[in-house]
């Protein structure tokens, strides 16, 4: 875990010297665009970076993330300003989430890119099928929705609906899923002229919570789908 911390922090640091803004260029094509739609969703997408549990009618969950998602620089060097994309792109988010009456627990997100001009904003709702106990597993259904903001020159949304579980065992809970995604993406650019695009894809989820002091939690997390994904979150959990 401590190397996972310290590989993000230099991963991040260094990423923000270098920003590739969306700014859409000729080259670009009706596929490439639909390819562009999935890999943009799956970078915007409120992924749960929490084990399946719920939280409780009195819980809470405050905490910041940081993502590291690796891009097809193909794709991305038809959306950069300067036409020359990074292979990673690098999300911060602060999320926020209560439990509720019923094994319900209900979420929000806002987020910034570290080395582009994209912000994001998503809720989620999550319910748990199973709460877990000593010896079984949690398992909870889980489904959110998360947009761009203010952008000029593209307007995406990413619509999903995951499966997770999850079992802790002392400090450690290990939790993994399978989620499926709706990505729809729209130009107002002056540069192309191309038609929106909605475009579906899925992934796997495997991440670890860890809890060194009471409600003090970190998570790693890595999503395996239409690009691959490592994000790593700090926060409180009670």
């Amino acid at each position: 875990m401590k190397k996972l911390l310290v590989l993000a922090f230099v991963i991040c640091f260094s990423a923000t010297a270098f920003a590739d803004d969306i700014k859409l260029r000729s080259g670009m094509t009706q596929s490439d665009f639909k390819t562009f739609a999935k890999e943009l969703g799956s970078v915007i997408s409120f992924d749960p970076n929490s084990p399946a549990d719920p939280l409780g009618i009195l819980g809470f969950d405050i905490a910041a993330e940081a993502s590291f998602n690796i891009i097809d620089t193909g794709i991305w060097d038809h959306a950069a300003e300067d036409g020359d994309s990074q292979e990673a792109l690098v999300m911060y988010r602060v999320h926020a989430q209560k439990g509720l009456p019923g094994k319900i627990d209900i979420g929000a997100m806002i987020g910034q890119s570290a080395n582009s001009d994209l912000t994001v904003a998503g809720v989620s709702i999550k319910y748990a099928i199973l709460e877990g106990t000593m010896a079984t597993p949690a398992i909870s259904l889980r489904a959110a929705y998360s947009q761009t903001i203010g952008h000029d020159e593209i307007d995406a949304y990413n619509a999903n609906l995951g499966l997770f579980i999850s079992k802790g065992i002392l400090i450690v809970k290990p939790y993994a899923g399978i989620v499926g995604s709706m990505n729809y993406l729209k130009e107002s650019s002056d540069a192309v002229d191309l038609d929106a695009e909605t475009a579906y894809t899925a992934k796997g989820i495997v991440g670890v919570q860890v809890t060194p002091f009471p409600f003090l939690k970190f998570n790693a997390e890595a999503g395996i789908g239409e690009i691959n994904q490592l994000s790593l979150k700090a926060g409180i959990r009670f």
